[in-house]
């Protein structure tokens, strides 16, 4: 295991370290956890500390592709554009890189059997079985779909949807969405 550090392609300043295989070198490209999210990543370097505590650095999920995506002289060019620019060097990386390249998560809700159960029972009212009947018609809505379905008959259906949650009558289930779906584990 060895520490690698990542650029997210995100809006942030700085790099982040994490924990990988040693196969895993600059100019791969992983999908890493990022706060409650996995977002598309780029291997910039190589500490030889990690720079937190060792115990909480979170490892990166998978590579996206087997093959590094840019060369160390490629980085040498992103860095210096991301200096001139003033722009987070993950995003630098990104905007260089076909789109194939990037991959990040988001969380999809479903009803769960309680749930339809409490619903048969008429125990959920109001809001509560509003979110939950559309949760059981179409499952694995994110938040802002189920707002969108829901605009007319349900005043900021988010709440009722943490109550759900909470309940154990929905859940709440994390889904890859873009880059390529390869399953190169670190």
């Amino acid at each position: 295991m060895s520490w690698v550090e990542v650029a997210p392609a995100l809006p942030v300043a700085g790099t982040f370290t994490y924990s990988a295989s040693d196969r895993v070198t600059v100019g791969h490209v992983v999908l890493v956890p990022f706060g409650p999210r996995k977002v598309t990543g780029y291997v910039v370097g190589h500490p030889s500390t990690p720079g937190a505590n060792p115990k909480r650095i979170r490892p990166v999920d998978r590579l996206l592709d087997p093959e590094p995506a840019f060369d160390p002289a490629q980085l040498r060019f992103f860095r210096w554009m991301a200096e001139y620019y003033r722009s987070p060097l993950g995003e630098v990386i990104a905007t260089a890189l076909p789109s194939a390249m990037k991959a990040s998560t988001r969380t999809v809700y479903s009803a769960t059997d309680a749930g339809v159960e409490a619903l048969a029972q008429r125990e959920p009212e109001d809001d509560d079985a509003e979110v939950l009947r559309e949760l059981i018609n179409r499952p694995r809505l994110t938040r802002r779909a189920l707002s969108r379905r829901l605009k007319d008959l349900v005043e900021q259906p988010e709440k009722p949807l943490d109550r759900l949650v909470r309940r154990g009558w929905a859940e709440g289930e994390q889904e890859e969405v873009g880059g390529r779906r390869s399953l190169h584990k670190v």
